[in-house]
């Protein structure tokens, strides 16, 4: 029996729980909110203990803990769980707001036996991971070229209003750190180290690195590019996928997975049908266990984390200094102003 306990409960926080109630492997000894109405919402409705000082459940000796708290409090919360002892820690994105942060995170989890799953979804999306697979496996040939757009279609700049948690970077880091990342931390999967980069980036918030717009190119240094593009104006919308030597593969926005490749009339495509489980909550939560029964390597783990943090980073030094990036250069801010 995992004995295990959540620290935030907003609406991932609770979506977590709900996944994790339905592991017969699995025991929530206790969760934590600064909201005590929320807590005393889980112990009424579930019997599990809840506490407004995250500290108090880290005192449990507990097997694991999931973070699911606002990103500005990631990188204290990681280190004083992993010090608790715990076997593994589920971690939403992103894993710290600066280099020098995700650094101190790095440094600090090595001195404990605890291992770090930081949830950037794109694994645990079948779409995502189908065509991920199909790459890997060299059906369409060496990358060509790779893209992400995903618009979010909050239209906030139409509506001249932003959510009180997106008013101050300091507190989340901006869209492009808290969403952009996946795309980057998914291309990194795809391409590789980046050898250079230029972006370009929009906010209609006072706060100058509260970026809602993200568009950039990406040079790996083995071969090929990438193009991202995320935001959350526009109307809801997406598209990714690679081109390789080989074929094509593209992921729509109606979640349709097409792929061309050699040996195909011209204009000819083939759909693919993806089946199995589709709840990515539960899909991570099943790697999460296995990382704490096998002992296997987490997807994303700390690393890789740090490295999706560095792109974002880059990108916006780029957008704003209106150059393209080394990264075997590049050295970004500490803290943020």
């Amino acid at each position: 029996m995992w004995r295990g306990g959540i620290i935030g409960l907003g609406p991932n926080g609770k979506a977590h729980l709900q996944v994790l109630l339905t592991f017969p492997e699995v025991k929530i000894e206790a969760v934590s909110d600064i909201k005590r109405e929320v807590t005393e919402e889980i112990e009424k409705n579930f019997g599990i203990r809840g506490f407004s000082d995250y500290r108090s459940l880290l005192k449990l000796n507990l097997d694991f803990i999931y973070i699911c708290t606002p990103n500005d409090l990631h990188q204290e919360m990681v280190i004083e769980t992993a010090r608790s002892g715990v076997k593994a820690i589920f971690c939403e994105k992103p894993i710290a707001l600066t280099l020098e942060d995700a650094d101190e995170v790095i440094s600090e989890v090595k001195k404990t036996k605890t291992k770090v799953l930081v949830n950037y979804s794109f694994p645990f999306t079948p779409e995502i991971k189908k065509i991920t697979e199909i790459f890997k496996q060299g059906d369409l040939g060496e990358l060509v070229f790779c893209w992400s757009r995903r618009f979010k279609g909050a239209n906030f700049f139409m509506q001249k209003s932003t959510g009180p948690w997106m008013k101050k970077s300091a507190s989340w880091g901006g869209w492009l750190i808290h969403h952009t990342t996946h795309d980057l931390e998914w291309m990194s999967r795809i391409g590789g180290r980046v050898k250079e980069l230029y972006g370009k980036t929009f906010t209609t918030n006072p706060d100058p690195l509260a970026i809602e717009s993200t568009w950039a190119i990406i040079t790996f240094e083995k071969v090929g590019i990438g193009i991202v593009g995320d935001t959350l104006d526009g109307m809801a919308d997406q598209s990714m996928g690679i081109q390789g030597r080989k074929g094509c593969i593209i992921l729509d926005k109606e979640n349709k997975v097409r792929i061309r490749s050699e040996g195909m009339e011209r204009f000819e495509e083939l759909e693919l049908v993806i089946k199995g489980e589709r709840n990515k909550y539960l899909l991570s939560a099943r790697h999460f266990l296995r990382i704490m029964e096998k002992g296997i390597k987490p997807v994303v783990g700390l690393e890789e984390a740090k490295e999706a943090l560095r792109l974002a980073l880059a990108i916006r030094s780029s957008a704003r200094e209106k150059r393209i990036i080394r990264l075997n250069e590049f050295s970004a801010e500490g803290k943020q102003g």
